[in-house]
């Protein structure tokens, strides 16, 4: 990594730092001067608090994954599930929030529709070409190494990173993984 881009964050983050630890001590010092205490105590707590898990969900924001998210992500690539699912696993890059991947476990009925729904896709084999037209959306379902995969991608204004979605259905088990790549 470039030295001066981690200067340049390594300084954004101080400034921003300093400017929480100050706002927390305005919330405590200027109740304070005015004769409360307990509420100083209280409203500078509550701050620091707030900045405690706001710092907590960003490291562990992973976790918080919902059967929700996943039928709502699962929804846009045209996915329902019928029968109950399990979350395996999720991961993601951290607070950058370029990469998403989580892996749930699905019932066979559920596998063997969307198997089916991946290969009567009318264009089914077909990839997605490398090169794209600006602000479209392109789909592609194709099987690859004993894995259904339904891909689509999102492609903006030129210059800019597409969303690349990506659902992985594979053949000899139940477990379905899902990646979303942002820009």
């Amino acid at each position: 990594m470039d030295m001066d881009l981690v200067a340049f964050w390594g300084i954004i983050a101080f400034v921003f730092i300093l400017a929480v630890a100050g706002l927390i001590f305005l919330c405590y010092w200027i109740p304070k001067r005015r004769g409360n205490k307990k509420a100083a105590i209280i409203l500078s707590s509550t701050l620091f608090g707030g900045l405690i898990l706001l710092i907590a969900y960003g490291f562990f924001h992973d976790q918080f994954y919902t059967k929700s998210d996943v039928e709502k992500f699962l929804a846009n690539q045209n996915i329902m599930l019928y029968d109950d699912f399990q979350i395996v696993k999720t991961d993601d890059d951290g607070f950058w929030g370029a990469y998403q991947m989580f892996e749930i476990e699905i019932s066979q009925a559920d596998k063997a529709r969307i198997i089916e729904s991946i290969k009567n896709y009318y264009d089914f084999g077909a990839r997605i070409p490398a090169r794209r037209e600006p602000n479209t959306i392109s789909k592609a379902n194709y099987e690859d190494a004993g894995a259904y995969i339904r891909e689509r991608v999102q492609n903006f204004a030129p210059g800019q990173s597409p969303v690349i979605e990506r659902v992985v259905v594979h053949e000899d088990s139940n477990e379905v993984i899902c990646y979303k790549y942002l820009p």
